[in-house]
């Protein structure tokens, strides 16, 4: 399998140590609005902030610490919102080469709409996709992620057309023996990368780390979305005619669906301006 580093940055990320600044966004969120995962089993726990923190805590103590001590049992939180006025976000500065051509899907404000997954040591994120009709401006917030990614081919998209949006347990060791063409990203603090719209992925996190994402779209990876997205519809469609536990999934397959056509209709028009 291929390896790749990432080899852009943030110069603001890169000298200082984000732990506090990570540790106080997920103190300070409400609980009700936070997304946890069991990082042993996949399964959406909620009411975790309180232990989420202190095996944040316990890992960074002692990082040989084994994740199965269920002491410690970390979770993985997932898309925790990052607020413009935070001392996280203010440390983000887009690099002046992501603002032209470029639409990130925006707060009220204007600024992207930021949002950070953490995860304590020893998480393991299962292979998923953030959304298939955009792109993911991806920045490493705190320690180290290992991403492993996999295009959206029409045989990797048929394997996974009925486990998308639904939880399907340990599939890690499966997407390995199954998915085509699979390369490895190391992310490392303050680095920066763009994820493709459709690829899946699953990320490894052997440290306490942090990482931060935008919904972005840009003319480069319109080709892949247009797949992807076409492939989505698809199975938007059987879900509707589908069992009870695929149903529910529609309204939030419907909701990205709507979210990444409109970025895609921001960009037309935004060049379409400039013609």
């Amino acid at each position: 399998m291929p390896i790749r580093r990432c080899v852009k940055s943030i110069e603001t990320l890169q000298s200082i140590d984000t732990y506090d600044l990570v540790y106080n966004e997920v103190f300070r969120a409400p609980s009700r609005s936070m997304q946890f995962r069991n990082v042993m089993t996949g399964q959406p726990e909620t009411s975790k902030k309180t232990q989420f923190l202190e095996a944040f805590e316990a890992f960074r103590a002692d990082i040989g610490r084994s994740p199965h001590d269920p002491q410690v049992r970390p979770f993985v939180l997932w898309a925790l919102d990052l607020p413009a006025d935070g001392e996280l976000s203010r440390r983000i500065r887009i690099p002046d080469e992501y603002k032209v051509g470029y639409v990130f899907r925006s707060r009220d404000e204007g600024d992207p709409a930021m949002n950070a997954t953490i995860t304590a040591a020893g998480s393991i994120s299962e292979p998923h996709i953030d959304q298939a009709g955009c792109a993911s401006f991806l920045i490493e917030l705190l320690g180290r992620k290992i991403f492993v990614i996999w295009p959206p081919t029409p045989k990797n998209l048929k394997w996974f057309s009925g486990m998308y949006g639904l939880h399907n347990g340990a599939i890690f060791e499966s997407a390995l023996e199954q998915l085509e063409q699979p390369e490895c990203v190391i992310y490392e603090q303050s680095q920066i990368d763009i994820l493709p719209p459709g690829y899946i992925h699953g990320v490894l996190s052997p440290e306490n780390s942090a990482i931060a994402g935008a919904p972005v779209v840009h003319s480069s990876v319109k080709s892949v979305a247009l797949i992807a997205m076409e492939w989505e519809s698809k199975v938007l469609e059987k879900r509707k005619m589908g069992v009870p536990l695929e149903k529910s999934t529609v309204e939030d397959i419907e909701n990205g669906l709507k979210e990444d056509r409109h970025l895609w209709n921001e960009l037309d028009r935004m060049v379409m301006s400039e013609v």
